[in-house]
Order: C-alpha cells, then structure tokens, then sequence
C-alpha cells in the first residue's frame, strides 16, 4: 500500500468516527455543520483579506508581494495551502471533546440528571460551542499568524473541556451527596461559576497548566463546603 492510499483510508476512517460521534445526537449533528459552514466562510475571507493587505503592497502603482519572516513560513503556507486539513484537525477536536463529555455525562449519570447537573451540563456544550466558532477570532485577525493562533487556540480549548467537565461532575456529584440533593443558592452559584471559568490555553503545556490551576481552585471550592483545608491541592475523580 502506497503511502497516498494510507493516508486516504486513515483520512477515511477519522471522517467516519467524526460522523458517528455527531450523529449520535441528530439537533448537534446540524449545528455544528452550520458552525462548520461559518468557520469555513470566515477562514476563506480572513485569508482572502490578508492575502491583500499583509502579503502584497502597492509601491509607485505596482502591486508587490511582502517578504514572510523566515520562523512564519511554514505556518503561513499551511495556511494558504492547507485549509480543508486545518478545518478538518478542528473537527475532530469538536467531535473527540464531544464524544469525552457525553462519556463523562454516562460516568456521573446520577448527578447529570438532576437540575443542578443539567445546569452544568448546559454551560459546558455552550462552552465547547463557543470554543468551535471561529468566525468572530477570524475577523479580528490582523495576520495569517494570528488565524493560525485562533485555529490553535480553539483546538486546544477543545480538549481541555473534557477533563474540566469531569472535574466539574465529580464536584457536583460530592455536593449532591454532601447536602441530600438541595445545596444552598450561594454554593450552587459559586459551582456553576467555576464551571463557567473558560480558558485559552496557547499550546499543550499552558493547556496543563491550565487545567491544573482549575483543578487547584475546585479544591478551594471543597476546603470552603467542607471547612477543611486542601491537601494537594487537587480534586480526585472517584470514578
């Protein structure tokens, strides 16, 4: 097998797995085409624009091309060249960071199916929404670099909701026990608050360390209901 035909089937296969996962839910399935559609509109305007305005200037009447900054080539020819594979690679974060939280929804079911839990519940899908559409982040950029940084940053934002979702499960799992299944209003508001706190982590290790300093804060969230003190500093997923 030739290495063309490799990379096809594998190519093949991750479109495949994509679509099981999306189509597990029928009304995601048709968002995130719709959220595909504007992510692709707005990848091809943005480059569209600074093809113009940051490759090309205008010198006595003649259009002429700006030189690229040797570290940033490769980066930019990908972006000019590679955009269906780039709009892929975020595809299959969308459908890996979905297919990790309904995994982790069927892990803590019990919690997940009380109000509390759907709240939770509510905020991260909206969360892993927000992380996928690009078109705002596209619009703004002012160079292929900074669509290239857009494009990585919601990968990345991507993987981490999986892990900060359990997190946020395991802590609700402990409140829905730790209070008979009625936490006071003030400890559900800092609960949901700190499901709310979104990260833009810029590469794998601030990613980490991201999600550690989350991790950090939803042991303060236990030391508060609790009275006692965090030990290390990190919630355990029980599981």
């Amino acid at each position: 097998m030739t290495r063309l035909a490799y990379g096809n089937m594998v190519q093949r296969a991750l479109a495949f797995a994509v679509l099981a996962v999306l189509t597990c839910a029928l009304p995601a399935f048709a968002q995130v085409r719709n959220i595909t559609g504007e992510n692709r509109a707005a990848l091809d305007q943005a480059i569209e624009r600074l093809q113009h305005t940051e490759l090309m200037r205008v010198t006595r009447g003649r259009v002429k091309s700006n030189p690229v900054m040797q570290p940033h080539f490769t980066i930019y020819q990908s972006v000019l060249q590679n955009r269906d594979l780039l709009l892929d690679r975020q595809l299959r974060d969308y459908a890996a960071a979905l297919g990790g939280m309904q995994r982790a929804s069927e892990d803590f079911s019990a919690f997940s199916a009380t109000p509390l839990g759907a709240r939770a519940t509510d905020v991260f899908y909206s969360r892993l929404v927000s992380a996928y559409l690009l078109d705002e982040e596209l619009e703004k950029a002012g160079t292929l670099w900074e669509v290239w940084t857009a494009l990585q940053i919601s990968g990345y934002r991507m993987q981490a909701l999986p892990v900060m979702f359990r997190m946020a499960l395991n802590a609700g799992r402990w409140l829905d026990s730790r209070y008979n299944g009625a936490p006071p209003a003030d400890i559900q508001d800092a609960f949901l608050a700190l499901c709310q706190e979104d990260v833009a982590p810029m590469n794998i290790f601030d990613e980490k360390d991201q999600v550690d300093a989350l991790s950090r804060r939803w042991s303060g969230f236990f030391a508060r209901i609790s009275g006692v003190a965090p030990a290390d500093g990190a919630t355990e997923d029980t599981q």
